[in-house]
C-alpha cells in the first residue's frame, strides 16, 4: 500500500545523516518528531481500523560511508519494557539497553510498518525488494528459499515524501547501493494492540 505526505517540502528541514538511528523515539531529534506526527499516526490507524500508537522507529540510512546489504528476512522481533517470560516469546536480546524477543505471529500480525523516503531511492539506491503475499505466516529456511525461487520479487523503487505501508511479515531484502548520494528511510512500526501480559511495548506513542 502506498500513501504520500503532504507538505514534501518539511522533507527537506531533516538534517543530513550518514548513519542509521537504531531507537529514534529515544532521541529528541527531528526525526522523532516526524515519526509521531499525525500524519503518520493517521495512515496507520486508517489500515489497523483503531487508533494507533508507534512502538518502534529506525531510521535507515545508506551512503558511500555506511552502507550494507540486508538478505531475505522476516521482521519477527518485538522491543519491550522489560524481560518477562510470556508464551510464545522467545530468542531474547539486549541492544542498546532495550530488551527484544521474537513475537508469536499472533502478536506480529498486528503489527504495521510504515516506511517514509526522504531522499529519492530507485533502482539504484537499494531499494526494498519483496516476495508479494508472503506476509500471512512465518517462513522456515526451507519455505524461504522456495517462496524466492517461485515467486518473483517486486522492486519498490520510490520518490522523496512516498510511504510505503507494509507488513514487516513480508520476506523482503534490500541490496547495497550502486549509485552515489545519500538514501534516508523512516521507518516506524505502529499497532493498536497491546502485548500480552506481563509485557509492555517499550514505547507507546
Amino acid at each position: 500500500m502506498w500513501a504520500s505526505v503532504t507538505r514534501r517540502e518539511a522533507l527537506c528541514d531533516l538534517p543530513a545523516s550518514n548513519a542509521p538511528i537504531r531507537d529514534v523515539l529515544a532521541t529528541d531529534s527531528p526525526y522523532r518528531t516526524v515519526a509521531l506526527q499525525s500524519e503518520l499516526r493517521g495512515v496507520a490507524s486508517r489500515v489497523l481500523g483503531e487508533q494507533a500508537w508507534a512502538v518502534r522507529s529506525s531510521l535507515f540510512t545508506k551512503s558511500a560511508e555506511s552502507d550494507w546489504f540486508v538478505p531475505w528476512h522476516q521482521d519477527q522481533t518485538v522491543c519491550v519494557q522489560r524481560r518477562r517470560e510470556a508464551p510464545g516469546f522467545s530468542n531474547w536480546t539486549r541492544k542498546g539497553g532495550i530488551d527484544y524477543a521474537t513475537a508469536p505471529l499472533a502478536v506480529l500480525q498486528t503489527v504495521i510498518a510504515l516506511r517514509l523516503h526522504v531522499d529519492p531511492c530507485p533502482a539504484g539506491a537499494g531499494p526494498l525488494e519483496v516476495i508479494p503475499g508472503t506476509h500471512r505466516t512465518l517462513h522456515d529456511a526451507a519455505a524461504r528459499h522456495q517462496l524466492i525461487s517461485t515467486i518473483p520479487a517486486k522492486i519498490l523503487a520510490v520518490a522523496p515524501g512516498d510511504i510505503l505501508v507494509m507488513s514487516p511479515l513480508i520476506l523482503h531484502r534490500s541490496r547495497r547501493m550502486e549509485c552515489g548520494g545519500t538514501r534516508r528511510i523512516l521507518h516506524v512500526e505502529f499497532t493498536c494492540q497491546s502485548l500480552p501480559d506481563p509485557l509492555r511495548w517499550k514505547y507507546q506513542l
